[in-house]
């Protein structure tokens, strides 16, 4: 635990160091939202932590450019309750031209288990708002799971009528993170689709992925999809 309160303030150090300095005349933008999304299960770099329907709840707040969110998985009843998992994120997100940089901090809970039952994790990305978005990020945990895991993304918007359609493809490749192994674990194709709402800040969006396992004898390649609602 030492060493992951040292990583978190020296990233609290960096990123309090390039948040501009706000007069009292200029308050930070707040947003806020609540999504909620229903899946057939629960599929998360390859694994499979729940292989039933799965709810998942997100409550978040930002303020400028850092945003805290309450992310949760629930699944059928268990003796543990409904919950199966519970994810604190911290995020600092910068656009500066077409790059746009973010670093985090994720706390990870899982109710279920009675040893590693948390776990902590940093990570660090970039895109760039071109055709493509091409997207990279880097996870990094320090405490259970200890081990990186990093990922390429790529997805485009399309206007289709009325329709909003986002294919996108991303390969993961995980390095000694909640496995022995270092190598390719997976690559995920996926298909959203924003319908028509009758408020701007309503999004409803039925999704639809592939994960196609790189590692067979460690990740399963499965289907799995359902529908994300958003509010904000």
């Amino acid at each position: 635990m030492g060493r992951v309160r040292t990583v978190f303030i020296l990233m609290a150090v960096c990123v309090v160091g390039v948040v501009p300095t706000v007069s009292a005349q200029t308050p930070l933008p707040v947003t806020k939202g609540v999504d909620l999304v229903g899946s057939n299960a629960y599929l998360w770099r390859g694994f499979v932590p729940t292989d039933a329907f799965s709810v998942q709840p997100n409550l978040w707040i930002k303020v400028g450019e850092l945003t805290v969110s309450s992310w949760g998985n629930t699944s059928r009843p268990t003796g543990n309750g409904l919950l199966t998992e519970h994810d604190l994120t911290v995020d600092f997100t910068r656009t500066r031209g077409r790059y746009v940089v973010s670093a985090g901090w994720i706390n990870y809970l899982f109710p279920g288990v009675d040893t590693g039952r948390y776990s902590n994790e940093f990570y660090a990305g970039v895109s760039h708002a071109s055709f493509l978005t091409p997207t990279l990020r880097v996870y990094h945990d320090v405490q259970v799971g200890a081990g990186t895991y990093v990922n390429a993304s790529v997805s485009h918007e399309f206007a289709v009528g009325r329709l909003l359609a986002t294919p996108s493809v991303a390969v993961g490749y995980n390095r000694h993170q909640w496995i022995a192994e270092s190598t390719w674990s997976d690559a995920v194709m996926g298909l959203k689709v924003k319908l028509p709402t009758p408020s701007k800040r309503l999004t409803i969006a039925p999704f639809l992925n592939y994960s196609r396992s790189l590692a067979r004898d460690l990740f399963p390649s499965r289907f799995y999809g359902g529908l994300g609602v958003s509010v904000q």
